[in-house]
């Protein structure tokens, strides 16, 4: 038997990474949820105090009824949205 060449626990996932991949795992098995509105322009994931999250961009003024759209929690792991910029829908000239 030869001896491994090879750090083992550096091919560790710690738990941190291990619960963002579940977060990211989480949202794609639910983008239908952020897919199919039309004021929703974008969202991923966030990390707060550790803590992987989900964030939802919608479209400026629309921040109210989106919070009350937008499910507070997905598979254990919070949601949050944010009004894009004005700016990122002025047509440009």
């Amino acid at each position: 038997m030869r001896r491994a060449h090879f750090d083992v626990d550096a091919q560790q996932e710690t738990a941190d990474e291990m619960r963002l991949r579940a977060a990211g795992a989480s949202l794609h098995r639910h983008e239908n949820i952020f897919r199919g509105h039309p004021d929703i322009v974008g969202y991923g994931l966030g990390v707060r105090n550790s803590e992987p999250y989900i964030i939802v961009f919608v479209r400026p003024g629309t921040g109210i009824e989106m919070g009350k759209a937008i499910p507070d929690i997905v598979d254990g792991f919070e949601v949050y949205y944010r009004e894009t910029s004005p700016r990122a829908f002025a047509k440009r000239t």
